[in-house]
């Protein structure tokens, strides 16, 4: 489950692929899985309006965990996930940027937001590209057809709506 922070407070966020930049990874203990003992912690990303988004990563090298997919966005082709695992260094992660992906997932505890993937910068941004021309089609058809979804309307909101907090009665004037 991710933590998403904006201005130090929890926030709701859209999920997608989102270009942002690592700004901190925390060391929490080795956790054993299969006979093995893994280092893991939290990676936090800062996308690019400064909302943070922290999230738990194994340090593990298996290719459907996220430690693979922040190592293979990263670094060249041709590493080693078994070298990178044992010699991990967050001092080389920070200050990366990446594409990450939030998708809502459902559990018996309930639903929650995850980073599920991560790209390389220009892969990412092809896939925001594509996602971004498929959402214009729907929302298209959604105006056409006079439907709205609440993910629709906070769309809209956001075009017309700048993201300013709004703390006194100048601020609430200036509006």
């Amino acid at each position: 489950m991710a933590t998403i922070k904006r201005d130090g407070r929890i926030t709701e966020i859209e999920v997608g692929c989102k270009k942002c930049r690592i700004v901190g990874y925390q060391s929490n203990g080795r956790k054993a899985i299969k006979r093995n003992v893994f280092k893991q912690g939290y990676i936090t990303f800062e996308l690019e309006d400064g909302t943070e988004v922290k999230q738990y990563m194994l340090i593990a090298p298996w290719n459907t965990y996220l430690f693979y997919k922040l190592i293979k966005a990263i670094k060249a082709e041709g590493f080693n996930i078994f070298n990178e695992c044992e010699a991990f260094d967050e001092n080389e992660i920070i200050g990366k940027e990446v594409v990450i992906e939030l998708e809502n997932e459902v559990k018996d505890s309930g639903e929650y937001i995850n980073v599920t993937n991560i790209y390389n910068v220009e892969e990412g941004e092809i896939i925001i590209a594509y996602d971004n021309k498929l959402k214009e089609k729907k929302y298209s058809e959604m105006e056409k057809n006079k439907e709205m979804s609440m993910e629709y309307i906070r769309s809209k909101v956001n075009e017309v709506i700048p993201q300013q907090e709004i703390t006194s009665e100048e601020d609430l004037m200036n509006f």
